[in-house]
């Protein structure tokens, strides 16, 4: 991933290409942007049955729009083998209320989280001038208990 550029839906794709397992059971790819009539899968897989595994990814908040769109995905594969169990997995940040609301009567589709988490990681530190600015200011500083606590000029205690 680029570093000046945000996260992007391919972006979560590539990750759980190989780290499928953070969708919480065994699975394992079968293809990235599988084709079928009404578009393309984001991820393709198979479950520890042999079910056919459709899975959209969603930036953001899905929509009912997402449901339905994985609704149609998986009955494009049912058509493609009708003798195989067809079940789909939406991962999004979170559901809009009207996802929400379609995922209530959608059977066979599991939702699934995710948030990102940054790191932030020190590049450059120039060298510290604060000795050499304290020492400058010191004629500045006021005495209390024995210590040296600089004050700005015009602050009165």
């Amino acid at each position: 991933m680029e570093e000046d550029r945000p996260v992007l839906e391919r972006d979560i794709q590539q990750y759980l290409e190989s780290n499928l397992q953070l969708l919480g059971e065994p699975l394992s790819l079968v293809g990235k942007e599988y084709p079928v009539p009404f578009g393309r899968i984001d991820l393709l897989a198979r479950d520890s049955r042999n079910s056919a595994v459709a899975i959209e990814l969603k930036l953001g908040a899905a929509t009912r729009d997402a449901v339905g769109q994985l609704q149609s995905y998986m009955g494009a594969l049912q058509l493609e083998d009708p003798d195989v169990f067809v079940r789909g997995i939406l991962v999004a940040a979170s559901l809009d209320p009207s996802a929400e609301a379609a995922l209530k009567v959608a059977r066979d589709i599991k939702f699934v989280s995710y948030s990102i988490a940054f790191t932030f990681r020190e590049v450059h530190s120039g060298e510290s001038t604060y000795r050499t600015w304290l020492k400058r200011h010191s004629g500045t500083s006021s005495h209390s208990h024995g210590s040296t606590i600089w004050l700005p000029p015009g602050y009165k205690r």
